[in-house]
C-alpha cells in the first residue's frame, strides 16, 4: 500500500502548506518541454522532450529529441542571415517512420533517426514524422504495463513477452515507472524499456515525483500530458500522480477529446479517478473531481480508461465507459494485491468496430 500512502502524503502536504502539488511540473510540461533554443535556430518536437546529445560534436546547431507518440511534429525555424544546416536526432521513433522531405545524411539505428536540415535564411520546416500507415483507420494492437516501481529485473520478463508479439505497435506505461524518481533510477528504467523493440511512453506516477525533483522524469522519460492519434484511435494520457489534475491539464483534457472524430477514444492514468472497489481510498483525493472527471470523459465519448497505482488487477466501468486497473509490471512480489502476479494488457484497438479488446498477459 505504499503506493497509496505516497499519494495521500503528496496531497496532505499541499493542503497544508497551500499550493497546488501538480501547478509548476504543469507548467513547465506545457511552456518548456520539447524546445531546443540553438541561437539564432529554434527546434520543437511535439510531443516529446529535448535529451543531452551524445557521441561526437555536431556543431552548434544540434538537437536530440525524444519522441513521447508514433507520431510526432518537427518544427524548425530559422532566424539567420545564413544558411543553416542542423543536425537532427529523434530517439524512440517507429523503426519505419517516414523522415521529413528535406532530410539529408540520414542515419538509423533501431528506433533513433539522426539526419541533417538546411535551412535556408528565415526559412522553417513544420512536418509531421510517423510510420506510413499511421493515418490509416486499422486494427492494431499495444501493451500496458503497470507499475514497474524499480523492479527492473522483474520488468525483463514482460518485455520479453511483448518483444515476442510482432503485432504490438508501442508499449504504455502506467506510471510509477521508479521507486523514488532520482535521476539515476529514470536512467536505469529507460535504459531497461528502450530494449523494448517497440517505442514507449509513460505516465508519471506518484513515486516518479521524487522530492524536489519532479523535473527527472520531464529531463528523462517523457511528456507528463499528451494526446496522438494513431490508426483511427484517439490516446489522451493525463498527470494524475498527485491524485489531482492541475487546471491546463483540463483544459488539455476537454480540447483532446472535442469534436466527434476519431470516435474510438483511449484514455491512460496513473491514479484512478474513482477507488474502483471502494475499499483501498486509491481514487482522486476528491471525490467530486474524480466523478467530474468520469462525467466528462462519458460525455466525450471516453471508450476505455486504464490506470495503474493498485498492484492488482481489476475490471469495471463508469457511465458506460470500461475501466481497468492494471498495476504490477514488475514491481515486487511482495508488493502485489489480491494475489495478482507479474502481467501487463494486450489491448486491440478496432475503429471500425468502435470497441477495444482486452486480454492480460499474466507471467507468473
Amino acid at each position: 500500500m505504499a503506493c497509496c500512502r505516497s499519494a495521500a502524503l503528496l496531497t496532505l502536504a499541499a493542503v497544508v502548506g497551500c499550493i497546488d502539488p501538480t501547478a509548476e511540473r504543469t507548467r513547465r510540461d506545457f511552456e518548456k518541454c520539447g524546445r531546443a533554443d540553438l541561437g539564432d535556430v529554434e527546434a520543437r518536437v511535439d510531443p516529446g522532450i529535448v535529451l543531452p546529445w551524445e557521441g561526437e560534436p555536431a556543431g552548434p546547431w544540434a538537437v536530440r529529441f525524444r519522441a513521447n507518440a508514433p507520431t510526432v511534429r518537427l518544427t524548425l525555424r530559422s532566424h539567420a542571415s545564413e544558411t543553416r544546416a542542423v543536425s537532427v536526432r529523434i530517439d524512440n521513433l517507429p523503426p519505419e517512420a517516414r523522415l521529413p522531405t528535406p532530410a539529408a545524411e540520414v542515419h538509423r539505428e533501431g528506433k533513433s533517426a539522426r539526419f541533417v536540415v538546411r535551412l535556408a535564411p528565415g526559412a522553417s520546416l513544420d512536418e509531421r514524422i510517423s510510420a506510413p500507415d499511421s493515418e490509416l483507420p486499422q486494427r492494431f494492437r499495444f501493451a500496458w504495463v503497470g507499475d514497474v516501481q524499480g523492479g527492473v529485473e522483474r520488468f525483463a520478463v514482460v518485455r520479453a513477452a511483448i518483444n515476442a508479439d510482432p503485432t504490438i505497435d508501442f508499449v504504455l506505461f502506467a506510471g510509477d515507472v521508479t521507486a523514488s524518481g532520482s535521476d539515476e533510477e529514470m536512467a536505469v528504467f529507460r535504459a531497461a524499456a528502450d530494449q523494448a523493440e517497440r517505442p514507449w511512453y509513460a505516465l508519471i506516477g506518484n513515486h516518479d515525483t521524487g522530492i524536489g525533483r519532479e523535473d527527472a522524469f520531464l529531463e528523462r522519460i517523457g511528456r507528463l500530458n499528451f494526446s496522438f492519434d494513431h490508426k483511427g484511435t484517439r490516446f489522451l494520457l493525463l498527470d494524475t500522480a498527485s491524485a489531482t489534475l492541475d487546471e491546463r491539464a483540463w483544459d488539455f483534457a476537454r480540447g483532446s477529446l472535442s469534436g466527434d472524430e476519431p470516435r474510438l477514444r483511449l484514455v491512460g492514468v496513473h491514479v484512478p479517478p474513482i477507488d474502483f472497489q471502494g475499499l483501498r481510498d486509491a481514487g482522486f483525493a476528491s471525490r467530486a473531481e474524480g466523478a467530474k472527471l468520469v462525467q466528462l470523459l462519458a460525455e466525450r465519448g471516453g471508450d476505455l480508461l486504464l490506470a495503474g497505482h493498485l498492484h492488482t488487477l481489476r475490471y469495471s466501468s463508469f457511465a458506460g465507459m470500461r475501466a481497468i486497473v492494471s498495476g504490477n509490471g514488475g514491481v515486487g512480489s511482495e508488493d502485489k494485491l489480491d494475489g495478482v502476479g507479474l502481467h501487463f494488457l494486450a489491448v486491440d484497438a478496432d475503429p471500425a468496430a468502435e470497441r477495444f479488446d482486452v486480454s492480460a498477459v499474466e507471467l507468473e
